[in-house]
Formats: C-alpha cells, structure tokens, sequence
C-alpha cells in the first residue's frame, strides 16, 4: 500500500506546483508556442522569398518555442518554491533505488524529470544542424539541469539531486532521437519506415493521452479541493472558552487578546482549518436502495450508523468517530404533513426520518450532528443504504474478524470466539443485527462495528493495491444505494488524499456517553467534558501564546 500512498502524493506533488503557477502564464505560453508553430509549418513554407530565408526565419521559430519553454521549467522549478532553512545536496545516484523505495513516489518523480526535459532535447536536436545533432540535444539537458539544481541549491529552494540530473539528461536524449526518429520515418519509402511511423503515431498518441489524463487530474484535483473547503452545516460554531471541568452555560469567561483562540486548562487552542470532515451514514429504510419519500415526515428511514470521518491534510492522519444513534440531542422536527415544529431533544438518528428520504435528510443530520459538536464544520455527507454493505464488503474479498459476542441467534456461524471471514448477508448481519430485548444493545452493536471498520480496512488496502480502480467501481456500483454531495472533482481530491493518510486502532474512536433506559427506547447522553476535549483534540490544534496567556 506504501506504493500506491507515494504514487499519490507525486501526483499531488506535481499538481501543487503547477498550480503554484498563475494560469494566465499557462495560456499565454500556449498561445505564444501555437503563433511559433502556425508560423513555422504554414506561413513561413508559403512565403515567396528564398529558401534560405525561410529557414532562417523556420529556425526563429524553433528559437521561440525554447525561450517559451525555458521559461516554463525556469518559472516551476524555480520561482514558485519557497525557501527552506538549509541547503540541501543528494549525491548518491539511484539513491531511492538502493533504498528499496523507487517504485512509488521516487518512480512517478523520475518519470516527471525525464518527460519534463524531452523538450529540450527534441527542440535543441531540431535546430541543430550536422553532426552529433543528439549529443548536443542532451548536454544541452545536462546544462540546463545542473543550472536549475545549482539555482536550488544555492537559493535554498529545493535539492541538488544527482537524480534529477540523470534523468533530465535521460529525457534530453529521448527528445532528440525521437526528432531524429521522425525524420528517419518520414524521411523515405520502406517497409521498415512505414512501420516505425506507425510506432511513432502510436506512441505520441499514448502520451497525448498520458497528458490529457494528468491535466484532467491536475484540473479535478484543483477544483475539488477548492471546492471541499466549504461547510455545508447551516450550524454556526459555538465553542467558546471554559476553565478545566465547567460544562456549557457555566462561568467559562477567559481573557485572551484574540477571539479565535479557545482556552481550557491553561492552554489556547485555534480551529485547524486544515481538516475535512465528512459525515458518513448507514441508513435503514427497508429496501435495497435509498428511496426519496415526500408528503409525508417521519417515514423516510433512520441513520442507523453514524460516524464522522476527519481528514487531517497536515498531519497526514484519519480520525474516525462513531456516535450513536440513540444519542439524545436537538434535532429539528417536524408534523405528520412536515410543517416544521421547532427544534426538540430526540435520538439524533431520528433527525434522518424527518426528512425527504435523500438530500433533505442528509442535511437535518448534518446539522444535527454539527450542533451536537458545538457548531464544528462538516464539508461534506455520505448516505449508505445498509444493504451496500453486502456489496462493499464482498468486493474486497470479505473481512476475517473474531466474533465478540454471540450472534448465533441472528445467524448459527456467529458464535462468540468463532474467527469467521465476513461474506455476503453475513457482513450485513454482524454490522446491523442487534437484540433489541437486552438494554443498551446498540452499544454492542457499535463495538462490533469498530471491530469491523478496522479489518475492513486492512482489508481493502490490499484490494486496492490488487485493483487501483476498485473505488471508482465501487462509486459506480452503488449509485442507487447511496446519497452524497461529493462532487466527481472532490472524489479525486479526496480519494488522492486517503490514500496517503494512515489510520491506526486508536484513530477510531466512538462518542463517550451514559446509556439509559428511555420510555420507549434506549437513550444515550453524551458525555459534555469528553466531548469538549475530543474536540478540542481533533478538530483544534494548540497554539502557543506570549507568557502562556
């Protein structure tokens, strides 16, 4: 999996630093190279002047398209970096090789640099003339290289690597033959040519498409991210300041010179903004796939699992929170024919039901549970019919875990102790199933869910590095069972970034409460200090102040 999480972080590597650069250099580059070529391939050959003109004004044009693209690689590799503490120099050639680690995020650089230099050496080979037309292409990469390394090198903005060097200078060569093979291919009537050209056309077709992928990813990417940052919650943050163990509505007022900070315990703490959170659900509603109920409130199904998933993007890091449906807090509600009623304390999971069955629904719980986390951001939802769990968890090969309670009632292969691997309705069965006649059995429920969640994700791990392409499937797939706000461009933002967090046992957590027994049904009551502390832990980060004030 290390593989696939360094391949994404080299995409996400080179579309950060092309984004770095503004777009109106893009295009005007592009425009100023398609003026440079129009010239050279249809104005100057129908010109009436001498030949030797036209070859010299052919050769400015060749001259223009280097200018234009020594500009480019100058303005990537160099002005957009920001300046680091040191210099830094890596002299041991094939470096990441020796180190066991070039298939990943080494390989997707080397492959960068050695396209990324191509130009040179075909533009530099093409107008050349005479002899050694590729020697020069490529110590022409070399030249170039070794100045944008030493450039770094001395201003501190990136690393002297041999590495590059080599395949910069790898790609020079690989520019010029390949001029020098279009001319060889072009150049006669043969057999052997007509083959070799069909090589070519085949070949910078392949990369055209190569390119046209990673700008349609850079592009995705660029707008997703973009995109994620909003806060879909209508829910306005209500985390203010309390001396260690006050609960909300106590004397919690704190002197501090900037409103943004939060103070507890002695300590500031200021809302990370560089977190996404994501509201994920398991609806039941009774069918196969979620259906949009209107007319009637009350009727469109419950969000039966609940958790929330935070990506922390500076930390690299996942944190998981299981909250409980029974949890008792405010959720908006509504009449029989759906005319609002104001806001009550209910099971939160019950928030879902008052809503149209879809979107509506995603958002009252989204809502909810933002105002049951004091107003924290939520950036985006996913809603799961329960049976897609058959699907997800079968795609995957299946989950092995070791049954922590008897489940035999529900189906005669779930014993406790019993080490089964999960397939079909059975994965549905140990994620759902609970025995409504012993109190609190929800709490039960979520416990095998974590179990679950964590051998599932070990388990799809290797399903992904088995088939890069199992999630975009799977999205797919589960079309008709699922409900999300998650455009195609965030899933490529978000789907690059998942990939390269990690997630441990302790980053799954669930929600601290006290059970008891409520009229009807079981009823949760959040624990307050622990909830304002995980808060604090995950969504704030501690800042330091002067004089710890």
């Amino acid at each position: 999996m290390k593989i696939l999480s360094d391949f994404s972080k080299a995409l996400e590597t080179m579309s950060s630093e092309i984004e770095a650069v503004p777009a109106v250099f893009y295009a005007a580059a592009g425009g100023i190279a398609a003026v440079f070529i129009i010239l050279y391939f249809l104005i100057f050959p129908k010109m009436k002047m001498e030949e030797q003109k036209k070859t010299v004004y052919q050769r400015y044009c060749i001259n223009g398209l280097f200018l234009v693209y020594l500009a480019g690689i100058l303005t990537v590799t160099l002005f957009t970096r920001e300046v680091q503490n040191e210099a830094r120099v890596q002299l041991i050639l094939l470096n990441d090789l020796w180190e066991a680690d070039h298939l990943g995020k080494a390989a997707v650089r080397d492959i960068l640099n050695l396209a990324l230099f191509i130009p040179a050496g075909f533009l530099v080979c093409w107008h050349s003339q005479g002899k050694w037309r590729a020697a020069k292409g490529t110590i022409a990469a070399f030249l170039i290289s070794l100045g944008i390394e030493s450039a770094q090198f001395l201003g501190k903005t990136g690393t002297f690597d041999v590495d590059d060097i080599l395949f910069n200078m790898l790609g020079g060569a690989a520019g010029a033959f390949i001029l020098l093979a279009f001319k060889h291919a072009f150049g006669g009537k043969s057999a052997a040519r007509y083959c070799l050209r069909g090589v070519l056309v085949l070949s910078s077709a392949s990369v055209f498409c190569i390119m046209g992928i990673l700008g349609t990813y850079h592009f995705l990417r660029v707008s997703g991210a973009e995109a994620v940052k909003d806060n879909v919650s209508t829910v306005e943050n209500r985390m203010v300041s309390r001396q260690d163990g006050t609960a909300e509505g106590e004397d919690n007022t704190m002197y501090s010179y900037d409103p943004d900070l939060i103070w507890y315990g002695g300590r500031a703490y200021r809302y990370n903004e560089n977190l996404t959170t994501i509201l994920i659900m398991g609806i039941d509603q009774r069918s196969e796939v979620i259906e949009k109920r209107e007319g009637i409130s009350g009727e469109s199904g419950q969000a039966d699992t609940i958790f929330l998933l935070v990506l922390n993007h500076e930390k690299e890091k996942m944190k998981i929170i299981g909250i409980s449906r029974d949890t008792m807090t405010d959720i908006k509600t509504f009449d029989y024919k759906g005319n609002y009623l104001g806001e009550s304390i209910n099971h939160l999971g019950l928030a879902y039901a008052f809503g149209d069955g879809k979107e509506k629904s995603c958002q009252y719980m989204v809502d909810a549970v933002s105002n049951l986390f004091y107003g924290i951001p939520v950036n985006a939802y996913v809603a799961l019919n329960m049976e897609a769990v058959i699907g997800i968890n079968d795609a995957v090969g299946g989950v092995t875990v070791t049954v922590p309670e008897d489940l035999s009632k529900a189906d005669k292969e779930l014993k406790k102790g019993v080490t089964v691997t999960l397939m079909g309705r059975q994965a549905l069965t140990f994620m759902k199933w609970r025995d409504t006649g012993i109190d609190y059995s929800n709490n039960l429920r979520m416990a095998r869910q974590k179990l679950y969640i964590i051998s599932f994700l070990k388990q799809a791990l290797k399903a992904v590095k088995d088939d890069m392409a199992l999630p975009l499937t799977l999205y797919q797939n589960l079309t008709d069972e699922m409900v999300t706000d998650i455009t195609p461009d965030e899933a490529v933002y978000l789907s690059t970034q998942i990939l390269s967090m990690s997630l441990d046992e302790s980053g799954i957590m669930m929600l601290k409460g006290d059970s008891a027994r409520g009229s009807v049904y079981d009823e949760v009551y959040v624990d307050d200090k622990a909830l304002y502390e995980l808060i604090l832990n995950i969504f704030y980060t501690e800042v330091k102040t002067e004089g710890g004030q």
